[in-house]
């Protein structure tokens, strides 16, 4: 095996930005996943999609080596009710009361006196229709605040936290860019063969590629990851 171009999941590895590993997705690497894995694409598409998920991939693990976070749970669930009565607040607002404060936005004194037209028009358009965005913004971190109590709770009742959930997670994400780009299944491309006692298929033969270059100590074993990714893949919701 070719010396890998990153170890993103090591605790001792230095986290890159996406830039970083973007960088080490050259032409020539994608070259050899359009002729190995029958991948359909520009480079530029190719190498985007798959530099942000190993970007996040190497995120979590990062994250998964770290002591958990202190719940918080009294101070997320006040946020909580927070953020839900300012959306209930905004709601109960009329169409001219939401009119007049943008408009308060968008004309605050002293009114295009600091800024030269360009500078004005930059502000115009990012704080058009502030109400609304707003709402947006606050209907989503209500939401998060959720998913994030929910998870809390997750973490709470089972500490054992295992670093391999990034690697699963990874393995989702490198499944719809293989399936989008191959316009195959990828359950279909992964499959234990008897004969050689170990998977093959090129959808594991794909994660394997991408692991081996950018996280070649994520698995001890073919038939291991074969496992994992056969687990990974009965968790999508498909």
């Amino acid at each position: 095996m070719q010396e890998p171009l990153a170890r993103l999941n090591e605790p001792d590895y230095p986290t890159e930005t996406i830039w970083e590993i973007a960088d080490k997705i050259t032409p020539a690497f994608v070259d050899e996943m359009r002729d190995r894995f029958g991948l359909i694409g520009s480079h530029g598409e190719i190498s985007g999609e798959l530099g942000k998920v190993l970007w996040r991939f190497q995120a979590a693990a990062k994250n998964a080596l770290e002591p958990l976070p202190a719940p918080q749970a009294k101070e997320l669930d006040r946020l909580k009710k927070s953020v839900d009565r300012s959306i209930a607040a905004f709601d109960a607002l009329n169409d001219q009361a939401r009119t007049d404060i943008d408009n308060a936005v968008m004309y605050r004194d002293p009114f295009n006196q600091r800024f030269y037209f360009e500078q004005q028009q930059d502000y115009w358009d990012k704080n058009e229709n502030s109400t609304k965005t707003a709402m947006n913004k606050l209907a989503q971190i209500s939401h998060a605040l959720d998913a994030v109590m929910d998870l809390r709770k997750v973490q709470a009742d089972d500490p054992k936290r295992t670093i391999n959930t990034p690697l699963d997670h990874l393995i989702q994400d490198l499944t719809m860019d293989f399936e989008k780009r191959t316009d195959r299944k990828a359950y279909q491309c992964c499959y234990y063969d008897p004969r050689t006692d170990n998977y093959s298929g090129q959808y594991y033969d794909f994660i394997e590629f991408i692991l081996d270059h950018f996280a070649p100590r994520s698995y001890h074993s073919q038939v291991a990851l074969g496992k994992r990714i056969v687990r990974a893949l009965g968790k999508m919701v498909r």
